[in-house]
């Protein structure tokens, strides 16, 4: 690894067909050259050398089966995401899966419920002198939200993620969020 990181150039393109607001769905393809990755080994980002390429396809609904009630989901799967080598870029899920419902009311409150799947993935074990490919497995997180204008100016959200504890790995053996609950209040002037 070289003390200094060259900046990445991507160059591709992405095809999307839309009905309504319903219904799109987009293929991309991607090509990056000198990609910015994370060293597990040694604990620092470097470039990728050569061309790395990403393609794959999205598909994106959003649905108001009643007016207060907004129900959304997407969907990504990845065709390619190798280096150059044609060896498989780490920490990439070839499946990700997003939902969420949330209801308005009148009175500018609104709640809602979201999950999210992270499909299978491999990484690195950070082992030495070689690093060995492990998989982190697939694993699925709900989150609930809720918002209020509590005065005139002022917002309160409320965001419980993870809340059913699960146990996962977005990075091979690198602790994640439990269980947790945030709060934030706005002012607006």
């Amino acid at each position: 690894m070289g003390s200094f990181l060259k900046p990445s150039y991507t160059k591709g393109f992405d095809v999307t067909a839309r009905y309504k607001k319903l219904l799109t769905l987009s293929y991309f393809n991607n090509t990056v050259e000198d990609f910015v990755d994370y060293d597990m080994v040694n604990f620092g980002y470097y470039n990728v050398e050569g061309t790395s390429k990403f393609s794959g396809f999205e598909v994106t609904s959003s649905y108001a089966p009643i007016t207060p009630l907004l129900l959304s989901a997407n969907y990504t799967h990845l065709i390619d995401f190798e280096k150059e080598d044609g060896s498989n870029l780490p920490r990439r899920a070839k499946d990700t899966l997003n939902a969420s419902a949330t209801y308005y009311t009148d009175n500018n409150i609104h709640f809602g419920i979201d999950a999210q799947y992270i499909g299978d993935r491999l990484d690195t074990d950070g082992g030495f002198p070689i690093a060995a490919e492990v998989p982190t497995g697939n694993y699925t997180l709900w989150n609930l939200n809720f918002g209020a204008e509590i005065a005139k100016n002022i917002d309160l959200n409320i965001h419980a993620r993870n809340i059913f504890d699960k146990d996962y790995q977005s990075v091979y053996s690198y602790a994640t969020e439990g269980a947790s609950v945030y709060a934030k209040l706005t002012y607006s002037f």
